[in-house]
């Protein structure tokens, strides 16, 4: 689920669809289908064009508004199965930023062939422009992007993980400039006692800038954590080991929304100040599964 402009735009993975709602009213505003077993993860928006990464394609497919033409960026030169398993895009600029983890799709555990790859296109002419090789194995999660005045600089922001590897990775930087490139790692699993589904940052009143992390530790134990990026300091989980906080959205005025998807008592929690607002989640009709499932405007 991304928000862009007054419209929400819907991924249905096993669909192969995204639908597109007024933000306001949430009426349908139009469904455009991505092709049978695409798998899409992801979307971002350039005028009429929705880039979205398929997991099972052989990079982005490119929708058109109005349209049911579907064309397919070739990211698939690294991996030699044909499948780069692409799986979050965002635009900076008219510059597409693209994840892709090169798994060995033939393995049953989908085992990394080697560091994830970032692929950066051209939305004027739909080619690639430049390749990122990330520091760590499997970019897992979604794109977000820190603020440009924070200490990230606006640098990119996304999960990795290595399951084979006793969840080995980090929330990794990628710089957005004229040379895009790898820069560094935020924080690393190994001091987060897991890895992150989600993050997201909040810019405060004060200007004080906070990566929220919804972290999966032992399983089935989630919490939500903080990483103050002035401090560089990473903070004790906020959420008792009760919860399990797979998804997290901070909310204009300092709120911070939470996707609990404890066994029979799953909904949604409000938090302000690490303090929950809310004495038990809120039933939102069915049980919140999708990782990056919250927008808040």
């Amino acid at each position: 689920l991304r928000k862009f402009g007054d419209e929400l735009f819907v991924v249905n993975r096993t669909s192969n669809n995204v639908t597109i709602l007024n933000a306001t009213t949430f009426a349908l505003v139009e469904q455009l289908a991505t092709g049978a077993a695409t798998n899409p993860q992801d979307v971002a928006v350039h005028g009429s064009k929705l880039y979205v990464p398929a997991l099972s394609g052989k990079g982005v497919l490119v929708l058109t508004r109005g349209s049911t033409t579907v064309t397919e960026i070739d990211l698939s030169a690294d991996d030699p199965d044909g499948k780069p398993n692409c799986e979050s895009v965002y635009l900076v600029d008219t510059m597409l930023f693209v994840a892709c983890g090169l798994l060995d799709d033939a393995d049953p555990f989908l085992s990394p062939r080697g560091p994830g790859r970032v692929y950066v296109i051209d939305t004027a002419t739909d080619t690639r422009t430049a390749t990122v090789t990330l520091t760590s194995k499997n970019p897992l999660g979604l794109f977000e992007r820190s603020p440009v005045g924070s200490s990230l600089g606006g640098d990119l922001v996304i999960p990795t993980v290595d399951f084979g590897a006793n969840n080995a990775g980090c929330i990794e930087r990628i710089s957005t400039g004229a040379t895009p490139a790898a820069n560094g790692c935020v924080v690393t699993n190994a001091a987060l006692g897991g890895f992150a589904n989600r993050v997201d940052f909040q810019t405060a009143e004060t200007g004080e800038v906070m990566l929220w992390l919804a972290v999966s530790e032992a399983f089935p134990n989630a919490s939500l954590r903080g990483y103050d990026l002035a401090a560089s300091s990473l903070w004790d989980p906020i959420t008792p080991m009760t919860q399990v906080i797979t998804d997290v959205i901070g909310c204009p005025g300092g709120r911070v929304v939470v996707a609990d998807q404890k066994m029979d008592a799953a909904g949604i929690r409000v938090l302000e100040n690490t303090v929950e607002k809310t004495t038990t989640p809120l039933n939102i009709g069915l049980a919140p599964k999708s990782a990056h499932g919250l927008v808040c405007y």
